[in-house]
């Protein structure tokens, strides 16, 4: 059961609010969190090319975003024709990993059944995954979006290193005129620095679960 009612939080309502010229979304976390908050907020995620949809026939809102999860998912599975062998059960014995191949999402009744290879980058774990084809083009599909950027929000990182890497080129490919929005309780004083040094204008949100959020148009407030 799942205690968190998505569908009233502050950040469905944000999303909703602001869904009529959201574009993007990168998200680190493998879980379905964002998905559901998308979805609460009648929204519709587009994946990059690396993953194949046979969930597609879900249904559609008026309104999608690009959605890029470059450490995996939980939702993320082997493309049963890239690599052609049985599945075995738990405990399994075969080790597969690290295949550069296509990936499908999988049905949410079937996140708990085995498969060939789990599509995750654990936290503090430097990813392995940056030229794979799930992965490398999405990050093109971001920088061409990211030419007409106003504002960015990162939420709740810690710009540590193993992320490093991956923040600062979703940084870079902002225009210089991009707004910067930190969401953070406890910012992280690399991460402003690196704004600041790059000539963008940072905000800093102070902002907890249950306050409700500020709109894009009072971030110079």
């Amino acid at each position: 059961m799942d205690p968190l009612d998505k569908g009233s939080t502050p950040w469905t309502a944000w999303l909703r609010r602001h869904r009529t010229f959201l574009r993007a979304v990168v998200s680190f976390n493998y879980d379905l969190l964002l998905e559901d908050l998308l979805r609460h907020a009648e929204m519709t995620p587009v994946y990059p090319p690396g993953i194949l949809d046979p969930l597609s026939m879900e249904k559609t809102w008026e309104h999608s975003c690009f959605l890029l999860k470059p450490h995996g998912s939980i939702e993320f599975a082997t493309r049963p024709q890239d690599i052609s062998m049985p599945i075995q059960p738990y405990p399994q014995n075969n080790l597969v990993e690290l295949n550069n191949t296509r990936l499908i999402r999988i049905p949410r009744n079937k996140l708990g059944h085995p498969r060939l290879a789990a599509y995750i980058v654990l936290p503090n774990e430097y990813s392995p995954y940056l030229r794979f084809q799930w992965v490398s083009p999405g990050y093109e599909t971001f920088r061409r979006i990211a030419n007409s950027t106003t504002h960015c929000v990162f939420l709740g990182l810690s710009y540590g290193k193993p992320d490093r890497e991956e923040l600062n080129f979703i940084l870079d490919a902002l225009p210089t005129t991009t707004t910067i929005v930190e969401a953070n309780p406890r910012p992280a004083d690399d991460f402003r620095s690196r704004v600041v040094s790059s000539k963008r204008h940072y905000v800093h949100w102070k902002v907890h679960l249950k306050e409700e959020l500020p709109d894009i148009t009072s971030t110079s407030m």
